[in-house]
């Protein structure tokens, strides 16, 4: 995937990983958020991802505060996840299209969940969290990028406020109160 993003993170002082998901384990190369077993910190995804991520910031000495996880569609699923199972490591997710993390238990459940929403289980602790959703978007819907929020807000007591328009999307605005 390195090869279809092309960025200069070297030059803005950063350091961009692109990890890609074999044919072998998933036939589209999408990342395996879906299902249960693939759902905790040792699973093959999630453990892959992290440990590619403390070796990197370890050999170039990254400021640990500032290690972000982000990712498109299952991407974004899957950065939902880390950013729940490994709130040490990553200090903000960025969702693009995704789904909120512990959304079903298989790829039924998932399908299901990119067509109509599903409430996600709450990370217990808020992480700052961007998600960009489009309102047409036919693949997954909508809804769930309100459904990332909630999960990232998920701590107790976090207030919300919503201003809804008439279209399709439900959420022009969503923020927490302090």
């Amino acid at each position: 995937m390195a090869g279809q993003y092309p960025f200069p993170g070297k030059w803005a002082g950063m350091i961009v990983l692109y990890p890609n998901q074999g044919v072998d384990m998933n036939a589209h190369r999408c990342w395996s958020w879906f299902n249960g077993d693939d759902q905790t910190r040792e699973s093959h995804d999630t453990d892959r991802i992290s440990s590619l991520t403390r070796r990197v910031a370890s050999e170039h000495s990254v400021d640990r505060s500032r290690i972000y996880v982000a990712g498109m569609s299952a991407g974004g699923a899957m950065a939902a996840l880390l950013g729940q199972l490994f709130p040490e490591l990553y200090a903000a997710v960025g969702v693009h299209s995704g789904l909120a993390a512990h959304t079903s238990e298989d790829l039924s459940s998932a399908m299901s969940a990119m067509r109509s929403g599903a409430i996600g289980r709450p990370m217990g602790r808020e992480i700052p969290t961007i998600v960009f959703h489009g309102d047409r978007d036919s693949t997954v819907h909508p809804i769930n990028g309100l459904r990332v929020i909630e999960g990232a807000v998920g701590a107790e007591g976090a207030a919300m406020k919503q201003h809804e328009r008439a279209s399709r999307t439900p959420v022009r605005f969503l923020g927490t109160t302090s």
